[in-house]
């Protein structure tokens, strides 16, 4: 899969990001082209990236972006989004398997597994107790004139 879609992706000028979603498996069920950006940069958010998994009942997800500049080595802005991926795809129940780079007139890749294997380990801790769940600030309607406070 990776060398098919690969194939493909490193012939872009820009970054492409795609998500293989795969059967339980591992074999391929589609490809879904997300999001096409720039020559250095590409918009990526974790709902935008699973929707197709949901619609296809994914088992897991595999996810490959390009490097048109042929430099595979992940910017900080791949580790973070994979590392976001892995927590959200982890509580949607469709396991993040990979996030591969691939880019210039090689077949070589980057796989961010094989380089921090420990990394795709099962993190999921859950509150038990009401009091370890962390708010964040919410933004409500609380006055007669329509303002908005914070608690």
């Amino acid at each position: 899969a990776i060398k098919l879609v690969g194939e493909v992706l490193k012939k872009a000028d820009r970054e492409i990001v795609c998500v293989l979603n795969l059967q339980a498996d591992s074999r391929p069920i589609n490809c879904s082209f997300v999001s096409v950006g720039t020559l250095a940069y590409a918009l990526v958010e974790p709902r935008e990236l699973l929707k197709s998994s949901f619609l296809s009942n994914a088992a897991q997800v595999l996810l490959v972006h390009c490097h048109p500049s042929g430099n595979l080595m992940p910017s900080k802005a791949d580790v973070v989004i994979t590392d976001r991926m892995m927590q959200v795809c982890e509580m949607a129940g469709i396991p993040l398997v990979d996030h591969v780079i691939v880019g210039g007139d090689n077949d070589k890749y980057f796989s961010i597994r094989e380089k921090c294997p420990i990394a795709f380990e099962t993190r999921e801790h859950y509150a038990t107790d009401y009091n370890e769940i962390k708010w964040g600030i919410v933004a409500e309607r609380g006055d007669k004139n329509g303002g908005i406070y914070t608690r």
